[in-house]
């Protein structure tokens, strides 16, 4: 008897992380700086049943506006709004690239990370722009690796100014 609210509690709790997790995907102020592992997992996601088709876009760090304008010189167009790819479930995503690869099949595709956009650049351009460095840099495991497990949220601190404190620091 007191096992069924016990588990609906649990499952209700894994739903609300669960939906947490994924919201923090949605977060704008998501950037390289404070990105988690867990983070990179949930946006590059993508869902594939095996076919040649299914293969996932190349995870690129954000680019800047100067970096975008030499990806468009190369003829390259943005594919997937950041929003958008952030937005959908994997199924969706692996739907969005299908669609993009009928409309593009002599592209390769980039996705940036955290931003979340997907790019297409004609094929055979891919290996020219990242011998550039210029235009954009993949993720490398070592980044990966680098990247923390979890978000560790430093304390605040309350100023306490006023006549007896001096104006110390306090937790």
């Amino acid at each position: 008897m007191v096992r069924w609210p016990i588990m609906l509690l649990a499952f209700f709790a894994f739903g609300i992380a669960a939906f947490l997790g994924d919201a923090r995907a949605l977060d704008p102020s998501l950037r390289e700086a404070n990105m988690t592992r867990a983070d990179y997992d949930r946006i590059i996601r993508v869902a594939t049943d095996g076919g040649a088709s299914d293969e996932a876009p190349l995870p690129v760090h954000n680019l800047d506006d100067t970096a975008k304008n030499d990806l468009r010189q190369a003829g390259s167009v943005r594919a997937v709004k950041g929003a958008q790819w952030l937005r959908q479930s994997p199924e969706k995503r692996q739907a969005l690239l299908r669609d993009a690869r009928a409309a593009m099949p002599d592209a390769d595709f980039l996705l940036l990370v955290p931003k979340g956009e997907v790019w297409a650049i004609p094929r055979g351009r891919i290996d020219d722009l990242r011998d550039l460095q210029k235009a954009f840099r993949p993720w490398t495991g070592e980044e990966y690796e680098a990247l923390p497990e979890h978000l560790h949220l430093q304390p605040k601190l309350k100023h306490q100014g006023g006549k007896g404190n001096k104006g110390k620091t306090v937790r």
